[in-house]
């Protein structure tokens, strides 16, 4: 919709979407503004002010969060009003269902999925007579996770578009199937010795992606906050509900945190979200769909990789790029060596055999 489409003084008064609203400039905010609330910038000075801002939709529904977000001169009551008409905006596409609404099927589905996961990997310890313990809970889940003649299908550990590399005839939509990899308890392990991040690399993907899923899997059952990005690619085409998506996955079990991040509209809401949040564990896949000159629009992949590099910074991370990502590697120049985990470029034999045999 544009902003000029609504005729003043006709019907009901229409509320836009939160993404017409985003999808505004300043003059047709403007526009709407002054349409909608002709008393809120009634004096010549106010409407000069506010002009001379030119603020966008986006920035405009920030002020439902906080009326003093932008530095302008405006005063308090004006700012207060523009505040109470973002707020409307975002309250009554809450109210009237529609996005609001898919999202809250969303959140449901997180908790659903989450729970079969976590219900998956316990069995598989309690078919042993191992017990868990302080250095590793579900120790024979991580054995099983580890052997590679062990083959289980999952159910995928985010609740959007499953990635094509996942995806194999004869398994239910939704579900993945992994074959153990040795390096899993060994990364595992690593990866619970410390609280900064960590980097997957190698030649191709040689099964990263499925390791990393796996970990996923495993972190979600002991209850961890894990905010997996399967497919960084994703981001190009829409990355605000791309990492909300993750987030409902992550916090499947708090519905009030659920309904905060069912709020997050911008790019900057998620990122200041989540650099509040503690003990979050990032998995962040396919970093090398953000090179900068890589295929499609460079300066988009920078501004997303300063974005996932941004969210991510006060919490665990774990990223998996491609040897010779020229980003990953000026990105790891900046990082401590012994957080990098090399994953060889060759399986073992026996999961070669293993997976020869499965195919």
């Amino acid at each position: 919709m544009n902003a000029s489409n609504q005729e003043a003084g006709q019907g009901p008064k229409v509320i836009p979407t939160i993404q017409e609203v985003e999808s505004w400039n300043d003059e047709q905010l403007l526009e709407w503004i002054q349409r909608t609330q002709p008393d809120l910038l009634r004096n010549y000075m106010d409407f000069l002010t506010f002009k001379a801002k030119r603020i966008n939709g986006s920035t405009f529904l920030e002020y439902a969060e906080d009326p003093d977000i932008m530095e302008t001169h405006l005063r308090v009551g004006v700012r207060i009003g523009l505040a109470s008409l973002a707020l409307e905006v975002i309250l009554q596409c809450k109210k009237g269902g529609g996005n609001e609404d898919e999202m809250t099927q969303l959140a449901a589905e997180a908790n659903k999925r989450r729970k079969a996961i976590k219900d998956m990997i316990t069995q598989m310890n309690d078919s042993s007579g191992q017990h868990s313990n302080f250095v590793d809970p579900l120790p024979e889940a991580i054995d099983k996770l580890s052997d590679p003649t062990s083959n289980y299908t999952f159910d995928f550990p985010y609740i959007g578009t499953m990635p094509e590399r996942f995806k194999e005839p004869g398994i239910a939509k939704g579900k993945w199937l992994y074959m153990g990899r040795r390096i899993f308890k060994s990364l595992l392990r690593r990866i619970n010795n410390t609280q900064e991040r960590y980097w997957l690399r190698g030649t191709q993907d040689l099964g990263r992606p499925h390791l990393l899923a796996a970990l996923v899997c495993y972190l979600a059952a002991q209850n961890e906050r894990v905010v997996y990005l399967p497919d960084c690619q994703a981001l190009f085409d829409d990355p605000v509900p791309y990492v909300r998506t993750a987030m409902l996955f992550a916090w499947a079990n708090d519905f009030t945190t659920q309904k905060t991040i069912m709020g997050l509209h911008t790019q900057d809401q998620i990122r200041i979200f989540l650099k509040s949040q503690k003990d979050v564990i990032f998995v962040v896949d396919q970093m090398n769909a953000l090179e900068s000159s890589g295929f499609g629009d460079g300066e988009t992949a920078r501004q997303l990789r300063r974005w996932v590099i941004g969210f991510t910074f006060s919490n665990k991370a774990i990223f998996n790029c491609l040897e010779d990502s020229t980003d990953d590697l000026e990105e790891l120049n900046h990082q401590d060596p012994n957080r990098m985990v090399w994953v060889h470029p060759r399986f073992t034999a026996t999961e070669i055999t293993e997976w020869w045999e499965a195919a």
